[in-house]
């Protein structure tokens, strides 16, 4: 194959270029007609049902105004005011509203609803006081409805209107029945011949007027119990079984309320074929015009249209290709010429004299190539003198090159070390991948996007997926973790914002669905911008500790339940003999009995916190805030403690607003904090101490302070303090009768609450403790127990 000229290249390019845009400015003309003409037949289809919507509103209209007319007729007015007149000239006046024979029957009722006087014998005596068009010519003084008669068995459209009196007082009702055939004859819908079929349906979406004869009397969709039920009882389709069409769309759109005419396309369950369904509303009666149309034929004409100016425009573009390539030919003839002089400057012949006579810079370029081919020879001679120094000075740069190749051996070595290494270190990566799918905790490495990049056996075994079908997936798409909002926001501020380690409970779940108690350590890797890009988490299984920890707590609850009757007994006892009930005692007897009656005091108090404990960390405690004025439970607390306060001669200040407001709070809750609070700070106070118990309101929240110049906390104890059955080390050697569960419970009872608790210490300067209220009160929550109750 030759190779391929500059002319060749350019017609091939103007070609491939002009046939591509001429394609698609095709595509995009026949596409954009295509569209265009969809949407004129779509018009086309709303425009149709309008117009025939109006042309039925317009002889409907006449219609009612002829009832309106009639019902005011002296004659008529007169006949119900005097009903024993004779009956045949009444009906004779009836007869002449008959216009067009358009009304099978035009009948007078009574305001119960019997007819008196009719156009049509069979309904005389007939009462139809169940019909609508009744009930609202009553009420609204005029109606209208259709359906089938109950006497007749014929479809009709009922016109209704009151007859009033002289007093305006409503007398009597005149219906006039239309024949569905007078409606035809101005629609032409059962011998409609155009494309497409046409419809007449009532509010319910039954068709009462139709081309196509098996749908008559049937529902467009399926109709609801509540609707058939009314159909049923007011008998407008008496004795007919309504069927339901599938076309479900076309009833929704009439149930739902249509005010306009619409389109609405879908497939037909019975063909297959997609459809438009143009559905417009009546005014002057409860009932729709609904229009079927295939889209076949729609897209068939418009596919048409498109396929033409698709062609048209085809051609043109093939015609402009034709005329560029001649006019490119011509174009590039000085062009051939210039490569002919250059192709002779190539084989050594430096005396061209042709050139190129194109009147343009084609023609000066030819000129210079001519005068550069003089000047070429004698260039060579001196390039040649210029080579044998060039090649002088190569060999000194080879010499340069032996010694830098050198040099890269050496940085090759250096490489191969560095590889060495790389090789150790993916050992020890890979045994640090046999060691975490050894352990029974499950490890899960994830990117800055939280995709996991690494997960290790042991998450196979605590959650049922496979590695393979985690990895590139989030947690959260895996396994929907059941926290709530605060608890993610608290994950998201510790991980990415703080970037420091989070350690804490979550519930997780498995593949199938169950959910389980996982003790997690998630731990951000940063890049060397400090940015987080890896997340490392440890996770382990705890939910048969949990279970074990709850039966626990289950166990104290009920022992100590059993615990507290027996103490009882002993109190009383206790009580009884130290009251001399049993006999005077004497002063040893009565020593080692008030020692049994403090112990057994002591043991009651451990009792009631052991079952606090056991009630809260059960989730069986209530909350049942009222309000509560805060003065009354720290001023009780305070005199209740009155005796222990005077035998360590401890000074108590009790600072509160001179107005405190109410608070909405649980009282037995508020005294146990109040109770804690302040028998601490006795017990850790020495003698002669200061203790302040403070009451602070502000805009969002309450504040309980109580203070004191006791012992302390050490530095070390702070951490644990709020532990269950914790107690300070220099507390020990001091006091030995605490049971460690006070400030537990505080903190458990904010925990439920929504409040807080903390405090600030100093060992051997003192302690204050608070516990913050927020101003709208304690949560409410529903148990089945209370605290000390």
């Amino acid at each position: 194959m030759g190779k391929k000229t500059l002319k060749n290249k350019l017609i091939f390019n103007i070609f491939v270029t002009v046939l591509i845009s001429g394609i698609l400015i095709a595509t995009i003309v026949g596409y954009v007609s295509y569209i265009r003409s969809i949407n004129s037949k779509e018009a086309e289809l709303i425009l149709f049902a309008t117009n025939l919507t109006h042309k039925t509103d317009v002889f409907l209209n006449d219609a009612s105004s002829i009832v309106n007319k009639a019902s005011t007729k002296r004659e008529i007015v007169d006949w119900f005011s005097n009903q024993n007149s004779d009956s045949t000239i009444i009906t004779n006046i009836l007869e002449d509203y008959n216009i067009g024979n358009h009304y099978s029957a035009i009948y007078l009722m009574d305001t119960a609803g019997n007819t008196l006087a009719s156009t049509e014998p069979s309904f005389m005596g007939q009462n139809y006081s169940f019909r609508n068009y009744f009930k609202d010519a009553i009420s609204k003084n005029n109606g209208a409805e259709i359906g089938i008669g109950v006497t007749s068995e014929l479809p009709g459209l009922f016109f209704s209107k009151s007859v009033k009196n002289n007093n305006a007082e409503t007398i009597g009702v005149i219906v006039m029945k239309m024949k569905m055939e007078a409606l035809d004859e101005v629609l032409n819908i059962t011998h409609y011949s155009g494309p497409g079929h046409i419809m007449l349906t009532d509010q319910n979406g039954i068709i009462i007027q139709t081309d196509r004869p098996e749908r008559l009397f049937k529902s467009l969709g399926q109709i609801d119990e509540k609707t058939l039920s009314e159909i049923t009882e007011k008998k407008l389709f008496n004795g007919i079984k309504i069927e339901a069409l599938p076309y479900d769309p076309a009833y929704a759109l009439i149930k739902n309320g249509l005010h306009e005419a619409t389109n609405i396309s879908f497939y037909e369950p019975e063909d297959k074929e997609e459809e438009i369904i143009t559905a417009s509303p009546l005014d002057s009666l409860a009932a729709f015009i609904v229009t079927e149309n295939e889209l076949e034929a729609i897209f068939t004409d418009s596919f048409r249209l498109a396929l033409i100016f698709f062609l048209l425009i085809l051609f043109i573009s093939i015609l402009s290709i034709f005329g560029l390539s001649v006019f490119m030919a011509r174009l590039l003839e000085p062009f051939e010429k210039l490569k002919k002089i250059a192709y002779s400057i190539g084989q050594g012949n430096f005396q061209i004299k042709e050139e190129v006579r194109s009147g343009d810079e084609l023609e000066d370029l030819s000129k210079i190539l001519i005068n550069v081919s003089g000047n070429l020879k004698s260039n060579y001679l001196e390039l040649e003198n210029k080579v044998l120094s060039r090649t002088k000075e190569l060999l000194n740069e080879k010499k340069q090159a032996d010694s830098a190749k050198k040099a890269i051996i050496n940085i090759l070595e250096d490489v191969e070390i560095e590889k060495n290494k790389a090789k150790n270190l993916a050992s020890d990566l890979e045994k640090f991948k046999l060691a975490l799918d050894s352990t029974s905790e499950y490890a899960i490495i994830t990117d800055a996007s939280d995709r996991i990049v690494y997960a290790n056996r042991g998450m196979e075994t605590n959650t049922g997926y496979k590695i393979k079908e985690v990895i590139g997936k989030t947690a959260y798409e895996l396994w929907r973790l059941p926290m709530s909002e605060k608890q993610i926001q608290q994950i998201y501020t510790t991980l990415k914002k703080n970037k420091t380690q989070y350690v804490g409970e979550l519930k997780n779940k498995k593949k199938n669905g169950e959910l389980f108690d996982s003790f997690v350590t998630i731990s951000p890797l940063l890049n060397k911008n400090k940015e987080v890009e890896f997340l490392v988490s440890l996770a382990r299984d705890i939910t048969k500790e949990k279970e074990i920890d709850r039966a626990k707590t289950e166990f104290v609850s009920l022992a100590s339940h059993q615990l507290r009757t027996p103490l009882s007994s002993i109190n009383w006892y206790s009580e009884m003999l130290i009251a001399g009930d049993a006999g005077k005692l004497n002063v040893e007897q009565l020593s080692f009995i008030n020692e049994i009656y403090r112990g057994s005091q002591r043991m009651v108090e451990l009792v009631n916190s052991l079952l606090d404990v056991s009630r809260l960390e059960l989730g069986t405690i209530s909350i049942e805030p009222t309000l509560v004025d805060l003065n009354e439970p720290a001023t009780s607390i305070i005199h209740e403690l009155q005796p222990s306060i005077l035998k360590k001669n401890l000074a108590v200040t009790l600072k509160t607003p001179k107005k405190i407001p109410l608070l909405s709070v649980d009282p037995k809750l508020i005294r146990i904090v109040f109770q804690n609070f302040i028998s601490n700070a006795i017990k850790y106070t020495p003698e002669k101490g200061k203790i302040v118990v403070e009451i602070v309101f502000d805009k969002l929240s309450v504040l309980i302070k109580v203070s004191d110049n006791g012992y302390g906390i050490p530095e070390h104890n702070k951490e644990k303090i709020y532990e269950k059955l914790y107690r300070a080390d220099n507390i020990k050697e001091k006091d030995t009768e605490g049971t460690g569960l006070g400030l537990y419970i505080v903190k458990a009872i904010a925990d439920h609450s929504g409040s807080k608790t903390w405090f600030e210490s100093q060992e051997n300067k003192g302690s204050t403790f608070f516990f913050s209220i927020p101003i709208e009160g304690m949560k409410k929550k529903d148990g089945t127990k209370t605290l000390n109750s």
